[in-house]
């Protein structure tokens, strides 16, 4: 059952509750208030935070403060703007930690697949392995890939430590092999979210192309219980 936490004013978790979480079997907790919010996450642990734009609180800083956290930084969340925000708008807010950025009125609109897609969280597993990628706007008759190291991996995407900052939107190609595993992934991948940390950057990857076979081998090595 995905918990859902909320943090956002009423008319929003009000539209909220009149769609998407409509939905049975989705156990619903709203957060007493913006600046009770880090507080909430960090103790009721969701499966997926909503995040809304309230007046004297600016959710970047939030959303840097989650994903600085080891204890909530694997989280998915999402933020609902009260009015569609521009590019720049959406880019900034994915920076900061976004995985979903919506606007108040996408929300009554919503198909079922959409609704499902929103709610359903894959499950992640923290692993370092070493990721090869180039990205596609740097491409020449010579670019040698690019060495990074992934901090976690789902069957969404991964997040990836590089050693060069990668712009959000940026398209790449990965290449890795899941530990104990011989046989090589490719993918193709976009990044959709950014967070400095130490050296470098750490990249939040969506892969848009990866085999079906790639990825339920990902899903067994999610599932899979950590060797003692």
């Amino acid at each position: 059952m995905p918990r859902v936490l909320i943090a956002a004013r009423p008319d929003i978790v009000a539209e909220l509750d009149r769609s998407i979480l409509k939905r049975s079997g989705v156990e619903r907790m709203v957060s007493p208030g913006p600046e009770h919010a880090f507080e909430a996450i960090r103790t009721a642990r969701p499966d997926l935070v909503i995040l809304g734009e309230t007046p004297g609180h600016d959710i970047c800083v939030l959303l840097r403060r989650v994903r600085a956290d080891p204890a909530t930084r694997m989280l998915q969340i999402a933020v609902i703007n009260h009015m569609p925000p521009s590019p720049a708008e959406e880019a900034m807010l994915r920076r900061a930690g976004a995985n979903v950025v919506l606007s108040a009125d996408m929300i009554p609109d919503m198909s079922e697949e959409s609704v499902e897609q929103f709610l359903d969280v894959p499950l992640r597993r923290e692993v370092e392995m070493p990721v090869h990628f180039v990205v596609w706007s740097h491409v020449g008759p010579d670019t040698p890939p690019v060495e990074g190291r992934s901090i976690n991996v789902s069957v969404r995407g991964l997040l990836l430590q590089t050693p060069e900052p990668v712009d959000i939107g940026s398209k790449l190609e990965l290449t890795f092999r899941l530990p104990d595993d011989e046989v090589e992934i490719r993918a193709v991948g976009k990044a959709v979210r950014e967070h400095p940390r130490g050296d470098g950057k750490q990249i939040g990857v969506e892969f848009l192309i990866l085999q079906d076979v790639a990825r339920d081998r990902i899903r067994q090595f999610v599932a899979a219980p950590p060797a003692p």
